[in-house]
């Protein structure tokens, strides 16, 4: 967890009731569930809950998944539905250097929340826009569009698509829970801007039709440590979590793509690893046995969610 936001935490929790925070998390916790979240959080300690419970997971989430982006400079982000502003310290975990960063909210408390517990370095750059998603005028186009846990809160999923493929010169990314119904979302949207003419960035090695089976669903997870509060408010005794994600990019220019997407964790067996891959071919098992000695001492440093390259 980012040694500033803990810094901002930690002054922000002076002088209040850990009693009151522990209510506030409970309550926040079941409007989450209940995809009621961004309606209730007028609250102070609610607020606090809020960035201990959600900012972290969410932005580190962030930060996994721009590392997927090519390497290379790019002017402008904009965030669509960015709540308190998970995307800026994910930014901080990042190499992209970024001129503009635009983010987009319905919910003022959230803006006002963000504009307040955001990194610094970012203030500058920021600039924060109270807008209703469906109902605002054309976007501000771009280089990047970040729809980050936004699907599963809008009802017309393609109406919101519709908008958002006209706003981003390079780089389009949705981010969903990493449960069945996120997946659906995703892939709902892979669809839809396959329709459109768009490709495939990841994770996805290719433009054919998911070959996942039913009853599994494509999602990643991404560790995220705790802090003593973190920690206590959620009543947990690991100083970790693991917040599962689903997750699509999608480019407007003709774009390569290489390697094969580990779908599972790597199953490590004395003297082989087996590995789950997503490939153009459909999903496929390998196994890389410990004969092979370089091949298999890079397969073991890879993790889920990483690209697999055939060596």
């Amino acid at each position: 967890m980012d040694e500033e936001f803990i810094s901002l935490i930690d002054k922000a929790l002076e002088g209040v009731s850990l009693k009151k925070l522990e209510e506030a998390f409970q309550k926040l916790r079941a409007r989450y569930r209940n995809h009621a979240l961004s309606k209730y959080i007028t609250e102070n300690e609610m607020r606090l809950a809020y960035l201990l419970y959600r900012v972290p997971a969410t932005s580190g989430v962030i930060a996994r998944v721009l590392k997927e982006l090519p390497e290379k400079a790019y002017d402008s982000l904009l965030d669509l539905g960015s709540g308190s502003g998970s995307s800026l310290w994910a930014l901080k975990n990042t190499l992209l250097d970024l001129n503009k960063i635009s983010l987009m909210d319905q919910d003022l408390d959230l803006i006002n929340l963000g504009k307040t517990y955001s990194p610094e370095q970012f203030k500058s750059k920021s600039e924060w826009i109270l807008a209703d998603l469906l109902t605002s005028q054309p976007y501000p186009i771009h280089s990047l569009v970040l729809l980050s846990y936004v699907l599963t809160e809008v009802e017309d999923k393609e109406e919101l698509l519709e908008k958002v493929s006209s706003s981003f010169e390079e780089f389009l990314i949705i981010i969903e829970p990493g449960t069945p119904v996120g997946y659906q979302n995703i892939l709902k949207a892979r669809n839809f801007l396959l329709k459109k003419g768009f490709y495939i960035v990841a994770p996805c090695p290719h433009a054919n039709a998911c070959p996942l089976t039913k009853g599994d669903w494509c999602h990643f997870s991404q560790r995220i440590s705790r802090t003593s509060m973190h920690r206590h408010i959620k009543q947990g005794k690991l100083g970790y979590e693991d917040e599962k994600y689903s997750y699509l990019i999608v480019s407007k220019k003709p774009y390569q793509t290489h390697g094969e997407r580990i779908l599972r964790h790597l199953d490590k067996h004395k003297g082989h690893v087996q590995i789950k891959l997503c490939t153009s071919d459909g999903v496929k098992e390998k196994i890389v046995s410990k004969k092979d000695k370089e091949h298999y001492k890079k397969t073991k440093k890879l993790s889920w969610g990483d690209l697999y390259f055939m060596l």
